[in-house]
């Protein structure tokens, strides 16, 4: 017959009662806790330096047998007396094995309870292994997870970008480097080169020592420049509008020198240095205006003055 056929035999569900029943008790069924027997199949088998008790008794019986036909060859022509000993030796050692044989045959009666015995010990060691790598594995996890944490959300950044559409939280140094300002406009930078001059020229009148000798100053450009006649002009600049601020070197140019006519001491000793030596200077300047000039108590209690203009003139 075909799958399709209906037992008679069997009773039909009606309304789903009988399914209904039948669901129940597989559910019971699955809830069950498995078998000793079934726990005792999951345990891994240990034969490890075992032998069958059948194999060892046949080898002993072999063994034996072959020692006794030995005995026979070879005490052919012998008297009584040697071959009682021998028969005597052989009995002793052949007593000897099997009474070994005969208790390792009462031991086996135990043989699985301690076969159960060694698949547990063998179950719990590799229990015990998988328990230290799973330890293992949660450090290692531990150590890795502090480089996949999320941070937490910016919601004042969230708030201003939604309803503002710009982060106005933003640092300006961020702006400064990331975002090009707009080049300023002549007339900015003619306004900026007046508040420099004013700067310079307050700083001259008001604060620095100037030397006799460079009292011919000027301002233009943005820069100060500073004629001792028949010796040199040099231009210089402020660093900043600042108390700390310095002063800086610019150019040099030394008012003496080779005649013009002469085109060999003239290209070798020009009035104007050649650039690598024009910042060689300008190193050399750095260093001396540096420090902070030491005013004296009573500026006209000696003719030494120490000034960072009084320097420059100095080393010039």
């Amino acid at each position: 017959m075909s799958a399709a056929t209906t037992n008679l035999s069997h009773p039909v569900a009606v309304n789903g009662a009988d399914s209904s029943k039948e669901m129940s008790r597989g559910d019971e069924e699955v809830d069950e806790w498995p078998s000793l027997q079934d726990l005792e199949k999951e345990l891994p088998k240990v034969f490890d330096g075992q032998v069958y008790l059948g194999f060892l008794m046949h080898q002993l019986v072999q063994d034996l047998y072959a020692q006794l036909l030995n005995i026979a060859e070879t005490l052919g022509r012998a008297s009584d007396t040697v071959k009682k000993a021998k028969l005597q030796q052989w009995l002793s050692l052949a007593y000897k094995q099997v009474s070994k044989v005969y208790v390792l045959a009462k031991w086996s009666r135990n043989a699985d309870d301690i076969q159960k015995a060694m698949n547990i010990a063998a179950f719990l060691r590799t229990q015990g292994e998988q328990i230290i790598w799973a330890t293992k594995g949660l450090h290692s996890v531990q150590d890795e997870s502090h480089r996949m944490r999320v941070r937490n959300p910016d919601l004042l950044t969230a708030l201003d970008v939604l309803t503002t559409g710009n982060y106005t939280r933003l640092a300006s140094i961020h702006q400064e480097t990331f975002v090009k300002k707009k080049p300023l406009t002549n007339k900015e930078v003619a306004g900026i080169f007046a508040q420099v001059e004013d700067v310079m020229r307050m700083r001259l009148l008001c604060k620095d020592i100037v030397p006799v000798e460079m009292g011919r100053w000027r301002i233009e450009g943005g820069r100060t420049f500073f004629t001792v006649p028949r010796r040199f002009e040099t231009s210089l600049i402020m660093t900043g509008a600042q108390k700390d601020d310095i002063w800086a070197f610019v150019h040099v140019e030394f008012l003496f020198g080779v005649p013009e006519g002469e085109r060999k001491g003239s290209k070798e000793f020009p009035k104007r240095p050649p650039k690598a030596f024009s910042d060689d200077l300008a190193f050399q300047i750095r260093d001396i205006i540096m420090t902070p000039p030491s005013l004296p108590d009573a500026p006209f209690a000696s003719a030494v003055v120490d000034a960072p203009l009084v320097r420059v003139y100095n080393f010039l």
